[in-house]
C-alpha cells in the first residue's frame, strides 16, 4: 500500500466514524453523500489543473466536518472544519506540515467564493460549489455561484446549460 492511500485511508477512517456518530439517519446520508461527493469531484478537478488528487480528496472529504458537532453554527463552520481538520491531520501524524496547511487553508476557504486564493483552494470551492448542483440538476444554483458554476461546466466540457 502506498504512502499517499494510507494518508486517505485514514482520514477517511476518521470521518466516517465522525458521520457514524451522527444519530439522524437522513442527516448523516446528507453529509455522506456531500462530503464523499465533493472529496471525488476534488480530487478529478486536481487530476484535471495537475495537482495532488489526495490533497484535493482529503480537504473535499474533510471541509464541513464541524456541521456534524455543530449543526447550527454554519457561520463559522469554515474556521472550525479548518480547526478540526488542523487537529486530526496532526494527530494521523503522516502528513506533512505543508500538507497540513494546503488542506487546512483549502477548508478555511471554501466558502470565499469571490476571492481567488491558493489553487487547491479553488479547487475545493468549485467542487463544493459543483457537488449539490450535479445531485439536483433542476434545482437553479446559489445565485453568487452561478459564474463559478458555469465555468466548472465549462471547463470540463459539459452540455449543460444553468
Amino acid at each position: 500500500m502506498s504512502y499517499n492511500i494510507c494518508k486517505v485511508e485514514a482520514i477517511r477512517k476518521t470521518i466516517n466514524d465522525m458521520l457514524n456518530a451522527v444519530d439522524d439517519d437522513n442527516r448523516r446520508n446528507t453529509f455522506y453523500i456531500h462530503l464523499y461527493g465533493v472529496a471525488n469531484f476534488a480530487a478529478l478537478l486536481a487530476l484535471r489543473r495537475g495537482f495532488d488528487e489526495k490533497l484535493a480528496y482529503i480537504a473535499g472529504l474533510s471541509h464541513d466536518i464541524s456541521l456534524l458537532e455543530f449543526p447550527d453554527d454554519y457561520e463559522n463552520h469554515c474556521k472550525k472544519s479548518s480547526q478540526m481538520t488542523k487537529e486530526i491531520l496532526t494527530n494521523i501524524k503522516l502528513f506533512t506540515e505543508n500538507e497540513i496547511d494546503i488542506i487546512t487553508n483549502a477548508v478555511l476557504h471554501h466558502n470565499d467564493i469571490d476571492i481567488i486564493h491558493s489553487p487547491y483552494d479553488e479547487i475545493l470551492k468549485d467542487a463544493d460549489i459543483f457537488q449539490p448542483f450535479i445531485n439536483d440538476i433542476p434545482k437553479p444554483p446559489f445565485l453568487p455561484a452561478k459564474p463559478r458554476l458555469g465555468k466548472i461546466i465549462s471547463e470540463l466540457n459539459i452540455p449543460l446549460k444553468i
